[in-house]
Formats: C-alpha cells, sequence, structure tokens
C-alpha cells in the first residue's frame, strides 16, 4: 500500500515515516499536528460537513463566502500541508474507512471532551484491536476523567479555572482582562506536540503503543510553578501586576510612551549591572538615577511609580526604535513594541531568518491573493525545511483519493459509500 507522493526534501526530515490521523479541531491540536507536518509526518486531517473546525471561518479572504471551501487565515496556518477527507464517523462505511486508517496510521489524536470522545469510540482500547502499536491521545481541555471532566471548555475558560486570568490586569484594577491570544490553547499545542514525540520515542523503543490522557488544563497549570510555589513558601498571592514583573524582581519593567503616535517601548532592567548601564543611557549626569530611592533593585521597585515617571519623561522624547538602539547598545533589555504590519513587513530579523511562509492562491475575484503565515521557528542544521505553500485543503478535498488510492476500495465501493452518507 503506497502514502501520497513525498519530494525528495520531505524524505529527509525527522517525521517522514510516521502517519498522523488527526481529529483535532481549534487551535490546539491542529497547531500541533501542523508542526508535526512540517517535521515531515503524513497528517490526514478528518472533519465532518456537519460540524466542521470552526477555525475556518475566522479571519477569511474578501468574497470568501464559503469557508468549507476556503478556510481562513488561521485555519491556512494551521492546516496547511495536510491531507484532508471528510468522514462519517457514525456511519458503517464512515467507520470502516477510518478503521482502515488506523491500521495504517502511527498516531490517533483528538481534542473532543471525554464524553464525546468515548461515544465515537476512539478510546486505545477500541483501536488497539484495529492496531496494537497505535498511539492515541486524546487533548481534552481538562482530562478523561474527573468531577470536571465533562465542562465545555475553550481558552478563556481555562485560562480562568487555572488561574492564569487572575494574573492579567493592570495593578490595582477591580478585575482581569483577560487574555488574548488564547495561551491556553498554545500552551496545550505545544504539549501535544512534545507528549507525541515521546510517545513514538516510547514506541520505537519498546514496541507498543499506548494511551495519552492530556488535560489543556493541566498543561496550562504546568506554566504556573512560581507563583503557586510563591503561595506555598512565601503566602503570597500575585493579582494584577499590569507590566510591572510578577515577583518585583526588575525596575524599571514596563511598557512606557514614546515620541509618535502610537508608539511605545518595552524596557525591563533586572541587575544593578543593567541599571548601572541604563543610568548611564537616560541620564548621563546622574541628576536622578544617583538618588537615593533607585541605588537598588529592592528600593526601585519600592518607589517603581515614580521611577516610571522618569522613565517615561525620557522615552517620551524619541521614537520607540530610537529607545531600543539607545538601550541595546548599551546592553540593556528594550525594544519597541511592534504591531502586526511591522513584524509581518518591517521586522528584519525574520525576514533575515526566512521565518515567515507565503500561501498564494489561485488567481479568483477574492482578495488579497495570498496570505503571509507562520513558519517552523527553528532550523535543522541550518534548514528550516518549510517554504511557500498550497492553501490548506478545502473540506474534503483528497476523500476520494484515500479511499481508492490509499485505502485500495473501488469506485463502485466508493460511490455506493458516498450514498449512504460515510462522507458527509
Amino acid at each position: 500500500m503506497k502514502r501520497r507522493k513525498r519530494s525528495a526534501d520531505m524524505d529527509k526530515l525527522p517525521l517522514s515515516d510516521i502517519t498522523i490521523l488527526d481529529l483535532t479541531w481549534v487551535i490546539a491540536g491542529p497547531m500541533a499536528t501542523r508542526l508535526l507536518c512540517d517535521l515531515g509526518a503524513w497528517v490526514i486531517k478528518v472533519e465532518s460537513r456537519k460540524s466542521f473546525d470552526v477555525l475556518r471561518s475566522g479571519c477569511r479572504r474578501k468574497g470568501n463566502n464559503d469557508p468549507r471551501k476556503e478556510g481562513g487565515w488561521a485555519f491556512n496556518d494551521l492546516n496547511r500541508g495536510k491531507t484532508h477527507i471528510t468522514l462519517n464517523l457514525k456511519s458503517e462505511k464512515g467507520r470502516e474507512v477510518f478503521e482502515e486508517l488506523v491500521k495504517i496510521s502511527d498516531v490517533v489524536v483528538s481534542n473532543f471532551g471525554a464524553a464525546a470522545f468515548k461515544k465515537l469510540r476512539l478510546t486505545y482500547e477500541d483501536l488497539k484491536e484495529i492496531n496494537p502499536k497505535i498511539i492515541v491521545m486524546n487533548a481534552s481541555g481538562l482530562g478523561d476523567w474527573g468531577p470536571y471532566s465533562s465542562f465545555v471548555t475553550f481558552a478563556p475558560i481555562l485560562q480562568s479555572m487555572t488561574g492564569i486570568e487572575s494574573l492579567v490586569g493592570y495593578e490595582g484594577a477591580d478585575s482581569p482582562l483577560g487574555s488574548f491570544p488564547p495561551v491556553a490553547d498554545y500552551m496545550g499545542s505545544l504539549a501535544v506536540c512534545n507528549y507525541l514525540m515521546a510517545a513514538l520515542e516510547y514506541r520505537r523503543k519498546t514496541g507498543k503503543g499506548q494511551f495519552l490522557d492530556l488535560s489543556q488544563g493541566e498543561a496550562a497549570v504546568s506554566y504556573l510553578g512560581h507563583i503557586l510555589l510563591d503561595w506555598q513558601v512565601n503566602r503570597v498571592k500575585r493579582g494584577l501586576k499590569g507590566n510591572h514583573h510578577y515577583a518585583q524582581g526588575a525596575a524599571p519593567h514596563n511598557v512606557y510612551k514614546c515620541l509618535g503616535d502610537h508608539e511605545w517601548c518595552a524596557i525591563s532592567v533586572a541587575s544593578d549591572e543593567e541599571w548601572e548601564a541604563f543610568a548611564k543611557t537616560v541620564d548621563p549626569l546622574g541628576e536622578w538615577t544617583k538618588d537615593e530611592k533607585f541605588s537598588s533593585a529592592r528600593a526601585r521597585v519600592a518607589n517603581e511609580r515614580e521611577l516610571d515617571e522618569r522613565v517615561s519623561l525620557w522615552t517620551g522624547q524619541k521614537t520607540a526604535n530610537e529607545v531600543g538602539e539607545f538601550l541595546q547598545a548599551a546592553g540593556v533589555s528594550g525594544a519597541p513594541v511592534q504591531n502586526s504590519e511591522t513584524v509581518l513587513y518591517k521586522d528584519e530579523h525574520l525576514k533575515e531568518r526566512g521565518f515567515f511562509n507565503k500561501i498564494v492562491f489561485p488567481p479568483s475575484d477574492i482578495v488579497p491573493d495570498s496570505f503571509i503565515v507562520n513558519g517552523l521557528p527553528f532550523l535543522i542544521n541550518g534548514c528550516r525545511f518549510s517554504d511557500d505553500s498550497e492553501p490548506a485543503p478545502e473540506m474534503g478535498l483528497h476523500t476520494e483519493y484515500v479511499v481508492q488510492n490509499i485505502l485500495g476500495k473501488s469506485e463502485q465501493w466508493y460511490n455506493e459509500a458516498a450514498a449512504a452518507d460515510a462522507f458527509v
């Protein structure tokens, strides 16, 4: 049985011999499987026309009225390079196709709620009977079992339940602001990617498949170790800090207004050595930086409001780029706050490193004609192994190919299955 045609470059990638059956949706799962796809894995994304990935609808090109044919920016960013099929797992023939794909896959990954995961018969106990070496992961919001496992969750809910939202907001405010981008989704996606890699390595050593019950909520909590430890050791409950340092370990530590409209810069000074370099840059005559109230890190934190006012007077006379250049030349952590346009089109560092990819669409009246999307955030021996690519496939684009060419089903079988709603 042959897999899809692969280029010579793809066969050089570390996961070029891995097949992943991807039933995930939204961000956490699709981002992880896209990273694995970028590393050479053959990712077969499974969707249903009755309940398709909600991410298809966001940030679409003007004139795109059917997200099932062409997803928006985020869908393209997270699903490019994947093979796409539609399957009705509740139909007899749809289930048959799914199980035959399980036989040739290394990983089956989903991020359904615990109840739906079991109802669709996606458990390791179900699938290991089909493929004893299969790795099954369900990256649900709060895990496969436990008192909250049935909760309906998206990133804002997970960020609230795990305490992340209690840390985001301006100091002294009555309520938190909420986090955007949805950080819990990205925390979850990295966990999915990392632990699937670990499971693949375990199988390489032992020949055994396994089930990974990944809770995205627990993945988010794992980023809060310092906050939880501070409460245990010091009984300090970290609340809303704005842009000030969460552990009062640096000052100045804030975002400051600069010369011009919507011009801001971020500055963080942690050590006394950095403070000396910073002081020589912003106050070369020592008119205020030598004041006793700024003589140590503890003193600077205690007087950070006045310190912020002093720093703002300096930054307000310079553009954000000038502030960044002055501070970096002095060895101080400082940089302009960039917006989307700057990051995409004017960041010489990202451009030089070739981070971004371009997705080019076929000629049409829909605009723009391309999307710039994220590339791999690392290089292997100086290469990213990712380049300009085709858009993410429209829904079900490869269904017929996979069923007939990969699984070897006849055209008659395919047509009968389609008539029986196997591919809706």
